[in-house]
């Protein structure tokens, strides 16, 4: 390895550290992050309602579980909680851009596999979390481990933030700048090599062509600035993403109806839908409307944005005004 490898190595290990410890410190002190967490990891029946659950977090936990090969390795946070006399246990790998280890999911599903067989443990899971782009351009490896998007956990603190600002408005503050900081320790890590012609290229093609047919669509200017981020985000309305790389357009049903499952799912299932869209999932389990505008768009790999000719680019602009124009008329939009 030469030296800018290992720095480079180094300064990723230091990001990931941070999310270590910004998640060990939130499941410590915040009930309602780890209900939330721990619900991810291993489903709502596993968790049962607990004002004050108790939770432990070990980093960079070592246990050799009896020195059984298939589960050798660290795991990035070890996350213990009891709830009402269940004691659940949580194993969670994160990433920000570090490539997979050889085996390293499966190590950590047979990890919490040894934890669960033990007579004290109610149930034990395994969670990787990272930003969504890295979950997406993974999907066969992550196989088996349930996955959570660093964009998720921030939009999680955010909303719970706003709803408790009045009756506890210091874990509101709190909550708002880690939120803030995670979305900057994902940019961190997902920006090595700012201002990539071909990217900003492919940008601002997208929205010029929005500016003709949807003025009032607001895609966000600093999305797309580097060869990693083949994602445009946008500001009006936010829950729609184009994932240019990949060839589709999405609307999260989360982003609309934030506090109202039900009305996710009825919509998902029964719509109706814009035109051109179906109901799906994005890789961590999200409610999703999607437009392809290629047709092997969802069963190939991410292509370079070099490869993604203008009409493609043109039709993901059209497909995200027609989802302006949908959200737009649904009831109840905050």
């Amino acid at each position: 390895m030469t030296s800018n490898e290992t720095n480079s190595a180094s300064i990723r290990r230091a990001y990931e550290r941070h999310l270590d410890l910004l998640l060990a410190e939130e499941l410590c002190c915040n009930s309602a992050f780890a209900r939330f967490l721990f619900k991810r990891a291993l489903g709502a029946d596993h968790i049962p309602y607990d004002d004050r659950p108790e939770v432990t977090v070990t980093i960079s936990d070592a246990d050799d579980l009896g020195a059984d090969e298939g589960a050798a390795g660290e795991t990035d946070v070890l996350a213990e909680a009891n709830f009402s006399g269940q004691r659940l246990l949580v194993l969670i790998e994160d990433k920000l851009d570090a490539a997979l280890q050889p085996n390293q999911i499966s190590r950590y599903l047979r990890r919490a596999e040894l934890h669960a067989n033990k007579n004290e443990v109610t149930a034990a899971g395994a969670l990787i979390i990272a930003p969504e782009a890295y979950l997406s351009s993974k999907t066969e490896e992550l196989q088996g481990i349930e996955r959570l998007a660093v964009d998720e956990i921030a939009d999680w603190m955010t909303k719970h933030a706003t709803s408790i600002e009045q009756a506890d408005p210091n874990t509101a503050k709190r909550l708002h700048w880690r939120a803030k900081q995670l979305i900057q320790l994902r940019e961190a890590r997902s920006a090595p090599s700012p201002d990539h012609e071909p990217s900003m290229k492919a940008r601002d093609f997208i929205i010029d062509r929005l500016r003709e047919i949807a003025p009032h669509v607001e895609p966000r200017p600093k999305s797309m600035r580097t060869a990693n981020q083949g994602w445009l985000y946008f500001a009006s309305p936010d829950a729609i993403i184009f994932k240019v790389v990949h060839g589709y357009v999405d609307i999260y049903l989360r982003d609309i109806w934030p506090d109202d499952k039900a009305a996710q799912q009825q919509i998902h299932q029964d719509g109706p839908w814009p035109a051109n869209f179906h109901p799906t999932s994005d890789t961590v389990g999200n409610y999703v409307l999607r437009c392809t505008v290629r047709p092997d768009a969802e069963n190939s790999q991410t292509r370079p944005i070099q490869q993604i000719n203008e009409i493609e680019l043109s039709q993901g602009a059209d497909a995200c005004a027609a989802a302006a124009s949908w959200i737009a008329n649904q009831p109840n939009l905050a």
